[in-house]
């Protein structure tokens, strides 16, 4: 989408500003659509409140009414050093320049009156114009950035391209304010674009913005009005961002509605999003249509809309289908089983097959037919033909032949990619691969698909083999925790992860936590463990969320002696002893001093940063560096940690196990008891709960880290995209 750049950046004095490839120096525009403007401090007061020589900073101002003021009233300045000011400001580059630096310390109103006394002087404010209206719309303050688009009309001076692109994208940002409605509004400037006696040629960036804007505010009637109103070819005719916001217009109003419903209404939540699904199809019909043609190239973000609008419904064909979108639009093979159709009823649960019964009238002497009299003048309604799209997203040839896959980069050099080879496969990433593995989370049957989705794409070159990130590895990983494959989660940890630096604190986490719902298995211990060794190579400080996965699991099977004498990792001699209770005992107390044997260098880690290193609350946290920023967990949940591990310590010295351990080793449990207790005493806990937030790693820790990996410069950072699920 077209951005407005930067408040500083400006090249030339004709209305260009750098980073603004849109900005054109002629003049243009339509009738001016007034708004009411409630001014908020009387004249006197304004005049008494403010400086002589300088606006109130921004962040004295409680709300955007006083930009609203400011900009319906003007602003009390120093009319001398604004004339100085002139003087050092011959040309619109110069202006915007300054400008732009006045808007950044939020010297709103100098500004406002720098531009307006310029524009006395028949100089050229365009870009200083573009700079002021962009501010107020980051302020959210759209009422003033009205207020001024009409000021700088009335002075003589009409939008450029850019303009109509500020105030599009800002006033699909605001609700509804006193006196403003943002869609009549924006479709005033809208039409203003095309009115008569404009001289700006509106683009598809005006024509996506306004869609942007009635998909924001919910107005689908008008959506569908501009998207009816685009010519089907030219330069203004739609591209793939025009559709990727139809789609994703169409699965907010579904969500819009569904939001709205009762929690019993299913059957009608069902049908909603059934309609809904049906209109992305049709629109996708035209994108299969047109891309086929080579009339436009398709990208990653729309088939990333399509994609998350099927999956809104949440049947087994849906999920199907994302496989088959992206076996037609990339070229991935499906790996899945097409679900049987007519098993399924129109609410999307399973139905047996029934057995047809043949309905035998009632008929009289002379086999005629019997009728109610209510039914003598009932005439059967003609059912409307049901829309077929059995086969939108089967696989697309151009000319006699399949789809090619890019080599090189797209629109280089300046000529399109579809002008050289027609239609193309998209490039396959990390955003999709999610998306495939998302759909086989949510089907019934989905680990067998998972697993081969994640093979195929990620291990074997078909010309998009990708490398996963953390993000991607996630979604695969909760995909193992549902099939309990323990044994495969550590392999994706500790070979493909770990040697690409994808492992953090939540892959661990949810690796564990694969360990956890797969403790019937007599190797999950040691898979464990080696889970847990692996991320003191990985991180610099131990995730909590791991380690307190990890103390769970060792009381799950605590809890269940019987399943230690099976359960491998743990060495004891005479497992096979006629005394159960004390075999029992005996595995219970080995489990315990082997966790906590592993467990100690992530508490001495936590120990140690808590000691040394200054927490990190939220407020600080911008002026610490970016990598120790991405190294910092979360402190609460290690302060909980530290208490549940020396409760376990505690657990081995039970006078009771007494015989088991040995006097060396009890005296070191006793000394690190010892040390953890301060973590259990309520008013330390409770101090050290509220002075952090984020426990940050100390200098030498990070240093350590970096010398076991010395290709990673810094921990990845952990997104929490919209569909990423704990």
């Amino acid at each position: 989408m077209y951005s407005t750049g930067n408040v500083h950046d400006v090249t030339s004095e004709d209305g260009h500003a750098s980073g603004e490839t849109e900005l054109q120096p002629e003049n243009g525009g339509g009738e001016e659509a007034p708004v009411p403007v409630r001014t908020v401090w009387p004249k006197k007061q304004l005049d008494n409140s403010r400086p002589q020589n300088r606006t109130i900073p921004f962040n004295q101002l409680a709300r955007s009414d006083q930009l609203l003021d400011i900009a319906t009233n003007g602003a009390k300045v120093n009319r001398r050093k604004l004339a100085e000011e002139l003087k050092w400001l011959p040309d619109p580059l110069s202006l915007a320049h300054r400008v732009g630096l006045l808007l950044k310390d939020h010297e709103v109103g100098f500004a406002a009156e720098l531009i307006r006394e310029a524009q006395k002087n028949q100089m050229n404010c365009l870009v200083a114009w573009n700079h002021l209206l962009e501010y107020c719309m980051e302020k959210d303050a759209q009422r003033a950035a009205f207020r001024f688009y009409n000021d700088m009309k009335k002075r003589g001076l009409r939008p450029n391209r850019a303009t109509y692109t500020i105030m599009l994208h800002g006033l699909s940002k605001t609700g509804k304010p006193m006196g403003l409605d943002p869609v009549k509004t924006a479709v005033s400037i809208y039409r203003s674009i095309s009115a008569p006696g404009s001289k700006v040629e509106p683009n598809i960036i005006h024509h996506n913005a306004m869609l942007v804007l009635c998909s924001r505010h919910g107005n689908m009637d008008m959506l569908w009005q501009i998207a009816g109103e685009l010519p089907e070819d030219g330069a203004t005719s739609p591209d793939a961002t025009t559709y990727t916001i139809i789609l994703d217009a169409i699965r907010g109003a579904i969500q819009r509605d569904v939001e709205k419903m009762e929690p019993h209404e299913v059957d009608r939540a069902y049908e909603r999003k059934t309609q809904g699904i049906q209109e992305g199809k049709r629109v996708w019909f035209d994108v299969v249509h047109l891309w086929k043609n080579g009339q436009f190239t398709i990208d990653n973000h729309l088939v990333g809309a399509m994609c998350k609008l099927l999956m809104e419904r949440g049947s087994e064909m849906d999920y199907y289908e994302v496989f088959a979108l992206f076996n037609q639009t990339a070229g991935i093979p499906i790996l899945a089983r097409k679900p049987l159709t007519d098993t399924y009823n129109k609410q999307g649960r399973f139905q047996e097959n029934q057995e047809e019964v043949e309905d035998v009238p009632f008929v009289d002497e002379g086999d005629r037919l019997l009728r109610r009299p209510d039914e003598e003048a009932e005439v059967p309604k003609e059912e409307e033909a049901e829309e077929n799209f059995d086969n939108l997203f089967d696989p697309i040839t151009t000319e006699d032949a399949p789809l090619k896959r890019k080599s090189f980069a797209p629109e280089a050099d300046g000529i399109k990619s579809h002008d050289l080879f027609g239609a193309m496969w998209i490039p396959v990433g990390n955003t999709d691969l999610t998306m495939i593995l998302n759909a086989c989370v949510d089907m019934n049957q989905g680990l067998g698909s998972g697993k081969a989705y994640w093979q195929n794409i990620t291990q074997e070159d078909h010309g998009y083999k990708v490398e996963p990130d953390h993000i991607s590895a996630n979604t695969y990983l909760r995909l193992l925790r549902r099939g309990r494959s323990s044994r495969i989660a550590l392999e994706l940890v500790r070979d493909q992860l770990l040697p690409i630096g994808q492992v953090t604190g939540k892959t661990i986490h949810i690796a564990l936590s694969c360990c956890r719902r797969d403790r019937k298995n007599i190797n999950v211990f040691k898979i464990s463990n080696e889970l847990l060794a692996l991320m003191d190579t990985a991180l610099a400080l131990p995730d909590p969320r791991a380690l307190e996965g990890y103390l769970s699991m060792i009381q799950i099977l605590e809890e269940n002696p019987q399943s230690l004498i099976s359960l491998n990792g743990l060495e004891v001699e005479g497992r096979r002893s006629n005394n159960l209770a004390i075999l029992g005992q005996k595995l219970q107390v080995t489990l315990q001093t082997t966790a906590i044997g592993l467990l100690r260098p992530h508490i001495a880690k936590l120990h140690e940063a808590i000691t040394k290193s200054t927490a990190m609350p939220g407020a600080s946290r911008g002026r610490l560096p970016k990598a120790t920023q991405a190294h910092a967990v979360q402190g609460n949940l290690a302060l909980k940690v530290m208490v549940r591990t020396r409760g376990l310590i505690d657990a081995i010295l039970k006078p009771e196990n007494a015989s088991f351990i040995s006097k060396t080793d009890r005296k070191q449990y006793e000394k690190e008891s010892q040390q953890l207790r301060v973590y259990s005493n309520k008013e330390s806990f409770r101090h050290l709960q509220d002075k952090m937030s984020r426990l940050i790693p100390t200098p030498e820790q990070i240093l350590e880290f970096h010398e076991k990996n010395p290709l990673e410069m810094e921990a990845p950072e952990e997104k929490k995209p919209e569909d990423e699920k704990e």
